[in-house]
């Protein structure tokens, strides 16, 4: 009698668990399917990744580590002794893709300057001179500090496709479009080393109740 009262409540046992299962809510399909494409389309976890190690992590020892270094202080903008002698950063960092003129980062003083020094080029399809500006790279640190610093207007090719992917290989890279580059900076290189001045700086603005030497760079004009 006793093994018989044993086996119905091991049967009570196993039953318990259907029974309460019967008690649930039923699985709402569709907003799973919801959850799933929230995760899918709208994460922003791919463009912080991107950002951490394609423009943050590497700015902190590269642009920004020499700036710090050599130019001046990245928080006070306190003036170092190489911040007078930097005569100008060209910057390219759009990949493959024939430039088509350059960005003057609101600074209008260097606009008859470029649209000179562009002259030669126009038949290579070079020669637009914009007042807008552009970021996600390294030209930014040294204009954020009123220096002379701009990029250089590129064609799009696979940008948002291969580039910074593991398809960004030496292989997709257009080597025409790269002696063309090559070109107009080493002209632009050696027209800002050979001038007399350095190239104007844009407007800046003295910090209300700070020494004589810290300055920042007027708000950009877009």
């Amino acid at each position: 009698m006793q093994s018989k009262r044993l086996i119905i409540g091991a049967w009570l046992l196993m039953l318990l668990p259907v029974s309460l299962l019967s008690q649930t809510e039923k699985t709402d399909l569709s907003m799973i399917y919801k959850i799933k494409q929230e995760g899918a389309r709208n994460s922003a976890i791919e463009d912080l990744a991107y950002g951490l190690t394609d423009l943050t992590g590497p700015r902190l020892t590269g642009s920004s580590g020499y700036a710090e270094k050599y130019l001046a202080d990245m928080q006070t903008r306190v003036h170092k002794p190489d911040y007078d002698k930097f005569a100008a950063y060209f910057n390219m960092d759009n990949g493959s893709g024939k430039y088509r003129g350059i960005y003057l980062q609101g600074n209008d003083m260097a606009r008859p300057i470029f649209e000179e020094w562009l002259r030669p080029f126009e038949d290579m399809g070079a020669a637009t001179v914009t007042i807008r500006n552009t970021g996600g790279t390294d030209h930014q640190t040294f204009d954020g500090l009123g220096l002379p610093a701009f990029q250089f207007i590129q064609d799009e090719i696979e940008y948002g496709r291969g580039y910074h992917t593991v398809m960004d290989t030496w292989e997709r890279l257009s080597l025409d479009d790269l002696r063309h580059n090559a070109i107009i900076t080493a002209s632009f290189a050696y027209n800002a080393a050979m001038r007399d001045a350095r190239l104007p700086l844009k407007p800046a603005v003295e910090i209300r109740a700070a020494p004589a030497n810290r300055m920042i760079p007027a708000p950009a004009m877009n």
